[in-house]
């Protein structure tokens, strides 16, 4: 294959968890794989994360690593701020240090604080930005201290980041709008790039939905929810929707977390029978995000 991507190209991951993540970690994931297949591509990739040991990286990615001191995610609130100031510090750091020492096209971020920091450090580079955790503005948040600090994240991200980088990556057209409206954004400075789905790997598997549907006597269409019971993740605002739907279908919800309790009041509130498989995740999760970790591994080079 011939070389499509002439560039040299910083992709700096949270600083929170190794890639790619033993469990959890979307954004980190997201890196991981974006930066092996910019690099099958033909662009020389610096990758700023710590690694799992099981981690495979194209031959043209050089790897940084921050050596975090963070060993647990996810976390609640309070340890969240720590733990993104930490890693964000520390990536932000190696990043720059990077920018210094090697030829570096452009700067990819994923997170808030590394951003910040890096973009204060007057960085000679072009910056691109992805926002993947949503605005306080486009979820819910469990108590007025922790709204309050939301707030003040998503105003210091849209000032101090989103307006200020060469390019603004928004995960929906709909948070696009949002902050070009708000901060005058040039449309050629903004681009919507929704999370990528493998679907040679998540397509329909006729045997395991035949043995799902047999394991939780499901008949007829269904909707699945798979995530953190998280107030963030709008579960609440899922089942109210569910409970008006006409006609009725069945919601399986996949997952645990510091909702799982309310939620399960939620649905007895409102009378929403139809629920199944709320809790924590089966095995056959866990052997789902084991193959798919072995499949991209699979895909890079050692």
């Amino acid at each position: 294959m011939g070389c499509l991507l002439e560039i040299s190209v910083l992709i700096a991951s949270t600083g929170i968890v190794p890639a790619p993540p033993l469990f959890g970690g979307a954004i980190e994931s997201h890196a991981y794989v974006l930066a092996n297949a910019i690099a099958e591509k033909g662009a020389t990739v610096h990758f700023v994360s710590d690694t799992t040991p099981k981690a495979r990286f194209h031959p043209r990615i050089q790897i940084h690593k921050l050596h975090t001191p963070v060993r647990r995610f996810p976390a609640p609130f309070p340890a969240w701020i720590l733990t993104h100031s930490i890693g964000g510090s520390l990536s932000a750091k190696v990043s720059y240090q990077v920018t210094l020492t090697q030829k570096v096209d452009v700067a990819h971020f994923h997170e808030e604080t590394s951003a910040l920091l890096y973009l204060a450090l007057r960085p000679k580079v072009p910056v691109v930005f992805t926002l993947h955790n949503p605005p306080s503005w486009a979820s819910k948040v469990p108590s007025p201290t922790e709204g309050f600090v939301r707030r003040t994240i998503s105003v210091l991200t849209s000032q101090h980041i989103i307006k200020k980088v060469d390019r603004f990556i928004a995960l929906s057209s709909s948070i696009a709008t949002q902050f070009s409206e708000q901060l005058g954004l040039e449309k050629n400075r903004v681009k919507v790039v929704p999370h990528p789905i493998d679907t040679d790997f998540f397509r329909p598997d006729d045997e395991r939905e035949r043995e799902a549907r047999e394991k939780f006597r499901l008949s007829g269409p269904y909707i699945l929810f798979v995530g953190r019971l998280d107030p963030r993740k709008g579960v609440g605002t899922l089942l109210r929707a569910m409970a008006k739907s006409r006609p009725q279908v069945t919601l399986v919800i996949v997952g645990d977390g510091v909702e799982r309790e309310s939620l399960a009041k939620l649905c007895d509130r409102i009378a929403l029978l139809r629920l199944s498989g709320c809790g924590q995740r089966p095995r056959s999760t866990e052997r789902y995000y084991q193959e798919w970790r072995e499949r991209v591994s699979g895909r890079t080079h050692s």
